[in-house]
C-alpha cells in the first residue's frame, strides 16, 4: 500500500515536472523560409534561414501611416519587456514595398523604433510575393493621396521557431504586455 502510494506521488510529481517544459508545435512549415535571401537595412544579402534564433514575422511598408508604425512599436515594447529573453527572439520585418523601401529607407524606418535588433529586409517582388502567399498575408496595393500609394494589408505577427516552424499568428493590436507573454509563452 506504502509502495503503491509512493509511486503515484512519484508518478505525478515527473507528469507535473514534464507539464512545465511547453513544447509548441509547428502549425506548418514556412518552405520558401529557407529558401529566400533578401536584401537588410544595411544593404547586404541574408539568407533567411540564417536567422536561428526564434523570430516574429510582420509584413507591412514604411509609408503605412498608421498600422504599420504601431504594430513595431507594440513590438519594440513587448521585446524591451521581456528583458533578456527578449534577446533571445528577432523581430523582423518584411516590406510588401520593394520599390519604395530601398535598405536606406527600412534602415531610418526601423530607427523610429528603439528596437535595435529590429532586422528590416526587402527584396524583388517576386521573392516578397512568395514569402507573403506562404505566411498567408494578403496586400494590394491602394490609392492613397498623402503618400502616392498604399498597400491594404493583414496585420499579423507570425512566431516563428528557429527554423522555418510557424507556430502562431498573432493579430495586430494586442498591447505589448499581451505581445510580450504571448511571445513568452510561445517562444520561449
Amino acid at each position: 500500500m506504502v509502495r503503491s502510494r509512493l509511486i503515484i506521488l512519484i508518478s505525478l510529481a515527473m507528469l507535473s515536472f514534464t507539464a512545465c517544459k511547453k513544447e509548441t508545435a509547428p502549425q506548418r512549415s514556412v518552405h520558401s523560409w529557407n529558401m529566400t535571401s533578401l536584401v537588410d537595412e544595411t544593404g547586404a544579402a541574408v539568407a533567411l534561414k540564417s536567422i536561428e534564433r526564434p523570430k516574429v514575422v510582420f509584413f507591412g511598408y514604411s509609408h503605412c501611416p498608421d498600422m504599420c508604425p504601431a504594430a513595431l512599436s507594440q513590438l519594440a515594447k513587448a521585446v524591451k519587456i521581456l528583458g533578456r529573453d527578449g534577446n533571445r527572439i528577432t523581430p523582423v520585418f518584411i516590406s510588401l514595398d520593394p520599390s519604395r523601401d530601398t535598405p536606406e529607407t527600412l534602415s531610418a524606418y526601423r530607427d523610429q523604433f528603439d528596437e535595435r535588433k529590429l532586422r528590416a529586409f526587402t527584396g524583388d517582388r517576386d521573392q516578397i510575393d512568395r514569402l507573403a502567399k506562404d505566411f498567408g498575408v494578403m496586400y494590394k496595393q491602394s490609392e492613397n493621396a498623402a503618400v502616392g500609394y498604399g498597400i491594404d494589408h493583414t496585420g499579423f505577427y507570425y512566431l516563428l521557431n528557429d527554423g522555418d516552424g510557424l507556430l502562431l499568428a498573432l493579430p495586430v493590436g494586442l498591447s505589448a504586455v499581451e505581445l510580450a507573454e504571448q511571445l513568452r509563452e510561445t517562444l520561449l
